[in-house]
C-alpha cells in the first residue's frame, strides 16, 4: 500500500481541493463530487486513499473524486463541521447532498454513492 506524505502528492486521478479552488472544483462541477476530508497523520484516511484512487479510475466522467487536507484547510473543515475523519461528502449540482464517515470497504462506498444518486 502506498503511503502518501501529503494529499498534494496523490495520484493525478484525485483532485486536490483547497480554499482557492473549492468553488471551481466542488460547487461548479457538472457531475457529482465525492470530497474526502482527511489528514496525513490519520491511518484510516491513508488506508482509504487507494480505494478512492480506484473509484476515480472506474468512474472517470461520472464522478469527480477529490481530497482535502483538513490540517491545511482548517477554515473549510470548520465550515463543514468536520468532527471525524475520514469524512466523505457528496455534492450534486454544486450543493451538499450527504456525508459518510469512514466507509468499511470499496463496495460499501460504491453502494452508498449509488443510493445517493452519485453513481
Amino acid at each position: 500500500m502506498k503511503n502518501h506524505e501529503s494529499y498534494k502528492e496523490l495520484d493525478k486521478m484525485l483532485v486536490t481541493v483547497n480554499k482557492d479552488n473549492f468553488k471551481e472544483v466542488v460547487e461548479n462541477s457538472q457531475v457529482p463530487v465525492l470530497l474526502d476530508f482527511g489528514a496525513t497523520w490519520c491511518p484510516h484516511c491513508q488506508n482509504l486513499l487507494p480505494k478512492l484512487e480506484e473509484l476515480s479510475k472506474k468512474t472517470e466522467d461520472k464522478l469527480v473524486v477529490a481530497t482535502i487536507d483538513t490540517d491545511e484547510n482548517p477554515e473549510i473543515a470548520a465550515a463543514m463541521h468536520i468532527e471525524y475523519i475520514p469524512a466523505l461528502f457528496v455534492y450534486k449540482d454544486g450543493a451538499f447532498s450527504d456525508m459518510l464517515v469512514a466507509p468499511e470497504s470499496s463496495e460499501s462506498l460504491e453502494n452508498w454513492l449509488k443510493e445517493k444518486g452519485a453513481l
